[in-house]
């Protein structure tokens, strides 16, 4: 689903949560393609968010 839009909105209640959402085999990142932005709204550590930022960068880079 990511590929079909520009903007991917979370907002789930853990870390596990988010890290599946964005990580699993078909999570958001598999979909997404340069220009596109990911914004998450979790109730997570500001630790955890800076962490799957610099993940999803290594992750869309890689691509």
């Amino acid at each position: 689903m990511a590929e079909q839009t520009d903007v991917v909105i979370t907002m789930l209640p853990n870390s596990p949560n988010v890290s599946s959402a964005l990580f699993a085999d078909n999570g958001i990142a598999a979909g997404l393609t340069a220009g596109q932005t990911v914004i998450d709204m979790s109730s997570i550590s500001p630790v955890a968010s800076k962490q799957f930022a610099r993940e999803y960068k290594i992750v869309c880079v890689n691509e």
